[in-house]
């Protein structure tokens, strides 16, 4: 008899969540499960790259526009689809305990429920706009957070980096048996087979490249810019490929008019398939203040692409002395680590297995799924 299991989400448009949730389901063995995905807004870029195995369903809210009858409806709408699955599942996972609706759903419709936290939640309270202003602890903001998200309720808690897991228990070290890391899987084909699909021409500058969103409160992509800055000022003769967009895009595009870098940074804009500028790259540059884990590092790896990073998520066990260089967390710290690839023209000192990798976790979360 195969096991009924549903994750939770908002949505599956572009980000690192959303494809490793795609992801994961693709990869989960449907022999064993059947699988089902409750989106808050059933839209988004990633929709077409789920399994056809796989249901996917909405909540299909009205959008009638008196905002007081909307939200009555949306109300009824909303308690119609948690009585309909309620304890309808034999796993339920919230895969993205930001939203409210997500998690009450995953709470309800299976006994053996499981969050899924993609951060550390203390370094993401410093960085969280909504809580910005309030004077009150990062600890009781993550505390605050939290508990609107019914996090400890759920029977287990899955944390995407070790990092992220000792962050969660130093807050509630009481709750540590019903914790466990789980790292994020890579569709490496894929990944290999989207790569092929553009040939690019290499550049003969060396390249560096940030693929991602551009927000500066997590991102930080002006440390690349304050760091390219310094690099032509050294006489280098180098390039960075910025690939995304987002809030953040056209005051970069100011700072880096403004600075006169035009020539060393080139804004690629928002790409659904980046892989082919992997290829032409000579390292990868990963600015960030605070990440989950990124996926932009088993990208990389699956490319033979070594990495420059902040010291971030598990980075210290995952890239130093084997794939790349572990910066501190800093402006100064990007600069050192972009010319010490450019001089020591860094490489991948170990050889990834993305294969046995992918297997390894799909293991770790099949014990976690059969242990009732």
């Amino acid at each position: 008899m195969k096991k009924k299991i549903l994750f939770t989400a908002f949505n599956l448009d572009i980000g690192g969540v959303e494809k490793c949730l795609v992801n994961l389901v693709n990869n989960l063995n449907k022999d064993k499960y059947d699988i089902t995905i409750y989106l808050q807004v059933k839209e988004g870029t990633f929709l077409n790259k789920v399994n056809e195995t796989i249901e996917v369903k909405g909540y299909n809210l009205t959008k009638i526009k008196n905002k007081y009858l909307k939200k009555i409806v949306n109300i009824f709408k909303y308690l119609k689809i948690l009585l309909t699955n309620f304890h309808k599942y034999d796993i339920s996972i919230c895969y993205a305990p930001g939203y409210v609706p997500s998690a009450i759903l995953a709470l309800i419709s299976s006994k053996n429920n499981i969050a899924w936290m993609h951060t550390n939640i203390l370094t993401y309270m410093d960085n969280y706009l909504p809580y910005k202003s309030k004077k009150i602890s990062t600890e009781k903001k993550a505390k605050k957070f939290l508990n609107r998200m019914f996090f400890r309720k759920f029977n287990k808690k899955i944390f995407v980096s070790q990092n992220a897991l000792c962050a969660y228990l130093s807050i509630y070290p009481q709750d540590k048996n019903s914790c466990t890391t789980i790292y994020n899987l890579i569709d490496y084909k894929e990944i290999n087979k989207l790569s092929k699909e553009t040939l690019l021409e290499k550049n003969k500058k060396y390249t560096f490249l940030n693929v991602g969103r551009h927000t500066e409160y997590d991102k930080r992509l002006s440390r690349l810019i304050n760091a390219c800055e310094k690099l032509k000022k050294d006489k280098y003769d180098f390039e960075l490929l910025l690939v995304g967009s987002g809030v953040d895009t056209e005051n970069y595009k100011k700072i880096v008019k403004a600075k006169k870098l035009d020539k060393y940074i080139k804004f690629i804009g928002k790409k659904t398939n980046p892989y082919p500028y992997f290829k032409i790259s000579n390292a990868f540059v990963l600015s960030s203040a605070f990440e989950g884990l990124p996926t932009t590092y088993l990208e990389s790896l699956v490319l033979n692409l070594p990495i420059i990073t902040t010291d971030v998520s598990d980075a210290q066990i995952l890239i130093k002395d084997k794939y790349g260089l572990v910066v501190e967390n800093n402006d100064d710290a990007i600069y050192y680590g972009m010319k010490e690839a450019i001089d020591k023209k860094i490489k991948l000192k170990e050889c990834f297995d993305p294969k046995k990798y992918n297997e390894d976790i799909i293991k770790k979360l099949e014990s976690e799924i059969n242990c009732d």
